[in-house]
């Protein structure tokens, strides 16, 4: 939301954590949001047993291994790049 001013239930904020800048965590909620939309669409979404294949190891694709995971999806993670390959499997063992 883009805005001077808003009113707004506690429930519908949370904390920037310490460490992100305020640019940085501006970008939580895109990609995240990006991610849930992807998994559970207009239709019945991902079920427990689906599997869902990611592409790389951005915001998007970290967001998706772990909301499919907790959606129950067993997940296959790619990336080009040998330095992130360890952080995927992490979370897709999760």
């Amino acid at each position: 939301m883009l805005t001077e001013l808003a009113v707004l239930p506690e429930q519908a904020l949370v904390p920037v954590p310490e460490h992100l800048s305020d640019a940085e965590a501006a970008t939580l909620p895109c990609a995240a949001v990006t991610a849930w939309n992807a998994l559970t669409g207009d239709g019945p979404g991902i079920q427990p047993g689906h599997t869902v294949l990611t592409t790389g190891s951005g915001g998007v694709s970290l967001f998706a291994v772990q909301l499919a995971k907790l959606l129950g999806a067993r997940v296959i993670a790619t990336t080009g790049q040998a330095e992130k390959e360890q952080r995927l499997r992490d979370l897709a063992r999760r």
